[in-house]
């Protein structure tokens, strides 16, 4: 049982680690990548708001992410190993929790900036 267990936190420790790994690869390929854009294009998305705007967006999708491998690997650690049920769903609540007040206040924060 505990070598099923383990092989369950390596799972998640490298999914974890490969959502970082590629958010980070991602950004320094976008940094690198140079085009070329008209003084309009420029004038229309050069704000340092929407630089900050696509930022939080794309660490809400990489932390949902993230909580969406450690929810399962808890919820599957508690299927596994009935003494570990309560901390397992304790921790997998801890996280749910977490990730919904920050998907609140990103929701809240577009709601506001948000120009129809």
């Amino acid at each position: 049982m505990e070598s099923i267990q383990a092989i369950l936190l390596s799972a998640a420790v490298g999914g974890t680690a490969g959502v970082l790994v590629g958010g980070i690869t991602s950004a320094v390929r976008q940094r690198k990548r140079k085009e070329r854009y008209s003084q309009q294009q420029i004038e229309r998305m050069g704000s340092l708001f929407q630089s900050v705007f696509r930022f939080l967006t794309k660490s809400v999708y990489y932390v949902l992410g993230i909580a969406l491998i450690w929810t399962i690997y808890y919820m599957v650690l508690g299927i596994m190993d009935h003494s570990l049920n309560e901390y397992a769903a304790n921790s997998a609540t801890l996280i749910v929790s977490v990730v919904t007040v920050f998907s609140i206040l990103i929701a809240f924060h577009e709601f506001l900036h948000r120009k129809d």
